[in-house]
């Protein structure tokens, strides 16, 4: 997501609305020197419920449970709300200096009734799930000469989980609570050495907070967990470009301090980009990271089951903080309409989970701290004519896990996706603009019991973790815009669009339990991606 970054002279603005929610936007000058830009939006679902929205819900619903009371207990009033706003104010004081004060604000709400006779009487309880996400940031950058800049920015957000779910038959009330708080700034000095050379320098602070609360009325029981970690950081980096830019170089240091644990870390970096010949353009990309904050998954029927994962700050020791070196090397083509692009590249990431992984099978409630390590290919083919364009791309990904302390090592990653195809075209026909894509990729793996033998000693008896993959994925989808002036300073975009246009049953998950009424049987539960949903949109733009 990305706002103009330059001020603008004029007012530009639009509204519109689908099938899902209604929206508009605003751009206007505040004067010469400075404009505000202005966006929101709003699900429709207060005031009507569309089959579009009817099918995102049921996706997302899927064996929650939301989905899964029934019988005995049934839910009732259920209602789903969303909505984010977001401003942006740009101010030039002078020549030299620029202001950029930004703010987003998004907020998600689901809430339904659980119904149930208790001792001969109805007895309605509210569940209710709340997520929000708060964010607000400034940023100055000041031109002291031709060769000297600086920039400083400072931001804060905050994140919000919490749901509260109510058991009726067991008079008991869940809350659970997941926050987490973030405030930085960053100073960055850019100087000039000549005309080929830059040199950049800067500090950067982050100070991160995350709480967890679990709050059960019966018994009574209330857990609760807060962390804060302080990063600070020193970078250095040094760029050359050559006289005509078909060569240029950036390398870089960046020195990490975490104070919590007296931890640091040297995470340098290099970027080198070399234009041959007069289409081809060569880049090869290498960086060390880390990352203290993970999310994990205590249990699936976390709140609600809507939203498993919640986030947990890195104690160096049962949740390490994630470091990872990459490196991409990749060449480019570019003439009469072709574009061509290929690149490879090398990932390994310490200091996982199995907790942060999503495992469902053999090894879903154990945990563990390893790594995993990816090779992959990515291929971009291009060719743009006077009225439509066609392009395809392939992905190869090979990822596999490495657990210390567990049974198997080097097995396939829980998201790992061998093999992935797109082709795409888009036509355009005067005002008409016509687009059809097709996706492709082979299936993620998942843990198959084993055949015959399913359940020993009342648990589910798994087979070879992760070799088992789900069939492929197959998807067409199809669009249609039609735009027309309305008056002199609007018009107007009529669009239409169709996901999954052969509404093929394409499995995303699965996942085996205990069937319930047979002890020495399971049941395989499947997760479907969206069938046919189409979707009609209006737009109109004002300038």
């Amino acid at each position: 997501m990305k706002t103009n970054e330059y001020l603008n002279s004029n007012f530009k603005g639009s509204i519109g609305v689908n099938l899902i929610d209604a929206n508009g936007s605003v751009d206007t000058p505040l004067g010469k020197k400075a404009s505000l830009q202005i966006a929101a939006r709003k699900s429709i679902s207060d005031f009507v419920e569309t089959p579009t929205y009817s099918k995102y819900f049921d996706r997302v619903s899927q064996n929650t449970e939301i989905e899964q009371n029934n019988g005995t207990v049934t839910n009732s009033d259920i209602a789903f709300d969303f909505y984010d706003a977001s401003f942006r104010l740009l101010y030039n004081p002078t020549d030299k200096d620029r202001i950029r004060i930004n703010f987003i604000h998004t907020a998600n709400e689901v809430i339904f009734n659980e119904n149930a006779a208790v001792d001969g009487e109805n007895e309605i309880r509210e569940s209710n799930l709340d997520q929000s996400s708060i964010a607000a940031g400034a940023f100055y950058h000041r031109d002291w000469s031709e060769k000297f800049k600086t920039f400083l920015s400072a931001y804060n957000t905050d994140y919000k989980l919490r749901a509260i779910n109510a058991n009726i038959l067991e008079d008991q009330r869940f809350l659970q609570e997941n926050k987490v708080s973030e405030t930085g700034i960053r100073l960055k000095f850019q100087n000039e050495l000549g005309s080929r050379v830059d040199f950049v320098n800067g500090y950067h602070f982050v100070e991160t907070k995350v709480t967890n609360l679990d709050d059960i009325d019966n018994p009574l029981f209330v857990r609760l967990e807060g962390e804060v970690l302080r990063t600070h950081s020193i970078f250095t980096e040094i760029g050359f470009s050559s006289s005509n830019s078909a060569t240029q170089l950036r390398t870089g240091l960046r020195f990490n301090y975490l104070d919590a644990f007296q931890k640091q870390l040297w995470e340098p970096r290099f970027m080198f980009n070399q234009r041959f010949g007069e289409y081809f353009n060569l880049e090869v990309l290498g960086e060390f990271k880390h990352q203290s904050t993970s999310q994990i998954i205590n249990f699936q029927n976390d709140f609600l089951g809507l939203e498993k994962r919640r986030w947990q700050l890195s104690n160096d020791v049962s949740v390490p903080v994630i470091t990872s070196k990459q490196a991409s090397l990749g060449i480019n083509y570019n003439r009469n309409g072709w574009l061509i692009n290929a690149v490879s590249f090398f990932k390994k990431v310490n200091g996982i989970t199995t907790q942060s992984q999503g495992f469902q099978g053999p090894y879903e409630f154990l945990r563990a701290s390893g790594s995993y390590e990816a090779t992959g290919l990515d291929v971009l083919f291009r060719k743009q004519f006077l009225n439509n364009s066609l392009w395809m791309s392939y992905s190869f990904l090979n990822s596999d896990y490495f657990f210390d302390g567990l049974q198997e090592t080097g097995f396939p990653n829980n998201y790992d996706i061998s093999h992935g195809i797109t082709l795409g075209t888009n036509y355009t026909l005067g005002k008409l603009l016509f687009a059809l894509g097709l996706n492709w990729r082979t299936g993620r793996p998942y843990t198959r019991p084993v055949l015959d033998n399913e359940v020993m000693d009342g648990e589910i008896n798994y087979g070879v973790v992760n070799e088992e993959r789900l069939k492929d994925y197959l998807r067409l989808d199809f669009s249609a815009n039609y735009q027309f002036d309305l008056g002199k300073n609007a018009k107007t975009q009529l669009g239409l669009s169709v996901w999954n246009l052969l509404d093929r049953n394409n499995f995303i998950n699965t996942f085996y339990r205990l069937a319930p009424s047979q002890e020495d049987l399971t049941t395989r539960i499947n997760q479907s991606s969206l069938g046919l949903t189409p979707n009609f949109s209006m737009k109109v733009f004002f300038n």
